[in-house]
């Protein structure tokens, strides 16, 4: 998968969604950054993974670009879900998985 696929898919969810719920009060379309694969803090670490501390994302959206506050969305191409990390340096936070791309906008 590469970042042209990931982007294809946050599209096609969300011209199938129609109307989208932006009471966070973002600008969606400056917020959608081109998909980049990022080491993601796992808060969830699971002792069986190759390594626990970390996960490997896509990061698709920023609540602030270019800025380490705010929430940011991350996507598994493995398990095809995405979930809410906090942008934070020196890397990105993981909150939790909320699924399809709307939800975790709306979850933000």
């Amino acid at each position: 998968m590469n970042s042209h696929d990931v982007s294809a898919l946050i599209r096609a969810e969300i011209e199938a969604c129609g109307t989208l719920d932006q009471s966070h009060n973002f600008d969606l379309d400056s917020s959608l950054v081109t998909p980049r694969r990022a080491s993601v803090r796992n808060t969830f670490p699971h002792p069986d993974s190759p390594n626990p501390r970390y996960l490997d994302l896509w990061i698709v959206l920023e609540e602030n670009p270019g800025s380490t506050e705010g929430y940011i969305i991350v996507f598994d191409e493995e398990d095809r879900r995405f979930g809410l990390a906090s942008a934070s340096s020196p890397q990105p936070i993981f909150l939790g998985w909320h699924g399809g791309f709307v939800d975790t906008l709306q979850g933000m």
